[in-house]
């Protein structure tokens, strides 16, 4: 499952939801695409429904515009700049850690977080973060490629 979370109106915030929805149409129909606008009850309801998911969201960690960062929660710790950075209220943030409580956090959980620059009501995406929305869908496309079995294929 993928989850593109953000704030269509709200300029680069809108980079997970576009990642998402170019994704939809990239990928096999075996997996899951959503665009979200990013309540915590919401991505936890739908989070909880694969074993797979990956994230995709805008965040503001005080890196350059357009810097992607991947984060494999079974593996690693989110940072702690990624919490309450979010737009979307409580967030995605909010609805990981619920999930961690709660026993429900998907086997394998990613998240692709893109520097945003510009959150201005009205704004339009910034050229850094298209550029970097633009690579997210290509190594998540070759990610899920490679994780999902093609048919008539074995995976070693």
């Amino acid at each position: 499952m993928i989850i593109g979370v953000g704030n269509l109106d709200r300029g680069d915030d809108a980079a997970g939801r576009l990642a998402a929805r170019a994704l939809r149409h990239r990928l096999s129909p075996h997996v899951s695409v959503y665009d979200m606008p990013g309540e915590a009850a919401g991505l936890l309801a739908k989070m909880t429904q694969a074993p797979t998911v990956f994230f995709i969201d805008a965040c503001m960690s005080g890196a350059q515009a357009g810097d992607i960062q991947r984060i494999d929660l079974r593996h690693e710790v989110l940072p702690v700049q990624h919490h309450d950075v979010s737009s979307h209220g409580f967030g995605l943030m909010a609805a990981i850690d619920l999930a961690r409580i709660l026993g429900q956090l998907p086997q394998t959980c990613i998240i692709y977080a893109i520097e945003g620059e510009n959150y201005a009501i009205g704004a339009g995406v910034s050229s850094s973060v298209q550029q970097a929305i633009e690579q997210v869908v290509s190594r998540i496309e070759d990610e899920i490629v490679n994780f999902i079995p093609m048919k008539g294929k074995e995976h070693a």
